[in-house]
């Protein structure tokens, strides 16, 4: 099954990833918060914007899982000013070469819906941050987060074009949000 195959061939990313996420920092400041949603931004948004661009079959319900419109919507309502697209001083975001990387970094980006449910009831506690004010982030499909998540596994199994493609897209997007984590301070 190709979602275990992902799973176990982006371990080392993923943690990589994890370890640099500076949210669950007891000590996260509100301007903390909003330099990491500010580097999300930069990441996420070119990287939505080519999965817009390429041949990715109905079944994944693209269209439901785009989220970077909901960090200019936490930038908004945290009054701060979101960025030029993309964000200066910042990594570039890869450039995806096919449907495959496509749906690898499609991986990546669903996958973190997961972890945002853990950190959106953490931004609860910390910051008073909600999913109506300043955490739609990551309370992007709500109550319907697993669902999405099995539905999106379901569709990648069922995907018949090379494995090794989706693991390089979603390593390629692992990268890129360490590369950006590295510039948050914590």
């Amino acid at each position: 099954m190709l979602m275990a195959h992902l799973k176990q061939a982006t371990r080392e990313r993923h943690a990589e990833v994890e370890a640099l996420m500076p949210v669950l920092d007891p000590a996260l400041t509100q301007a903390a918060y909003i330099r990491l949603l500010r580097q999300l931004l930069g990441v996420v948004a070119p990287l939505e914007a080519q999965l817009l661009e390429l041949p990715i079959p109905a079944a994944f319900g693209l269209e439901h899982r785009l989220r970077a419109p909901l960090l200019v919507r936490d930038l908004i309502a945290l009054s701060a000013p979101t960025p030029v697209w993309p964000t200066r001083g910042m990594p570039a975001a890869p450039r995806l070469s096919g449907l495959g990387q496509g749906l690898g970094t499609l991986y990546v980006l669903e996958g973190s819906t997961l972890g945002g449910q853990v950190i959106g009831r953490h931004l609860r506690v910390a910051l008073d941050i909600t999913a109506e004010w300043g955490g739609a982030y990551f309370h992007a499909h709500g109550e319907g987060t697993g669902a999405m998540w099995r539905a999106f596994g379901e569709a990648l199994n069922l995907w018949e074009g090379d494995a090794e493609e989706v693991v390089a897209g979603a390593n390629l997007t692992f990268g890129a949000f360490a590369d950006a984590l590295r510039g948050v301070p914590a």
